[in-house]
């Protein structure tokens, strides 16, 4: 059953991103779940799995920031007549650890959406609300609707 939040993302991407989504190995392995989408702001959940933790048991910074640049696109391709974009720089912080079956929300937004770079802001928190890691990513518009 596709819920309100899923239905309203694959209205907001191009059809031909909404397919990448969910024909995305990556994507699919991450196992989030939309839960808001709006033009320009998605947020999804996700429970920290053993194979996503490193050697002390916390979430490797690594998932986190492919969780971050998953959907720093995610966010951008929802904006009216963005249709293709690479990603041309990131920067992540890591605040405090997560452990493994904890959930997360990630939050990523377009901050600035100009015709040849989109900047986008992404935090991610556990169940208290606290921010566990936060990122920017500046994106390149390769191809508009």
């Amino acid at each position: 059953m596709v819920t309100e939040a899923e239905s309203n993302l694959m209205m907001l991407l191009p059809k031909r991103f909404a397919s990448l989504v969910n024909g995305s190995p990556f994507h699919k392995w991450l196992e989030g779940n939309v839960t808001e989408a709006q033009p320009g702001r998605v947020v999804f959940e996700y429970l920290v799995r053993e194979e996503m933790c490193n050697s002390t048991g916390t979430m490797h910074g690594g998932i986190m920031a492919a969780i971050m640049d998953d959907l720093f696109g995610v966010a951008a391709m929802t904006c009216e007549d963005v249709d293709a974009i690479n990603t041309i720089n990131l920067n992540f912080h890591f605040l405090s650890p997560v452990r493994i079956h904890e959930r997360i929300v990630a939050e990523a937004k377009v901050v600035r959406l100009g015709k040849r770079i989109i900047h986008t802001t992404a935090e991610l928190r556990n169940s208290s609300g606290n921010a566990v890691a936060s990122g920017t990513a500046d994106l390149l518009v390769i191809a508009t609707r």
